[in-house]
């Protein structure tokens, strides 16, 4: 088992490399969790299937769900993804930023808050641009 000590500002990290993802295991999950999340918002579209999301909780859809559970039919996949798949999201964003962090820790340069700010900001406008230009 192999210790890293990182030293950043005033404080001291202790990192244990045996439980680090590498960044094979980090495109894997980011993978999955968009493959989750695109199904998640397509099943919707289906309306025998048990409805989820993060915005309103129905306890009801639960009891939906344990029925589909206890009949085990074709549709128990699409339930499944139907009612947790937006847990896709939290999943992505915090591998991204797992990402991020292990990217910085490993370099020996100091990183810019306004160039970081806008290296990612341009990248995410240039996402939103043909949604704006779509929706006028």
């Amino acid at each position: 088992m192999m210790l890293i000590y990182l030293k950043h500002e005033k404080r001291e990290f202790m990192i244990n490399e045996k439980y680090q993802m590498t960044l094979d295991d980090t495109l894997v999950l980011r993978s999955i969790s968009i493959l989750i999340i695109i199904l998640h918002n397509y099943i919707h579209r289906f309306s025998n299937v048990v409805l989820e999301n993060q915005h309103v909780y129905y306890p009801e859809r639960n009891k939906e769900l344990i029925d589909s559970f206890l009949e085990f039919d074709s549709g128990l996949f699409l339930d499944l993804i139907s009612h947790y798949g937006h847990y896709g999201v939290p999943v992505f964003v915090f591998q991204s930023g797992y990402g991020l962090v292990m990217k910085y820790e490993k370099k020996e340069v100091s990183l810019k808050f306004r160039k970081f700010m806008k290296r990612h900001a341009d990248k995410l406008w240039l996402l939103l641009l043909p949604d704006h230009a779509c929706s006028e």
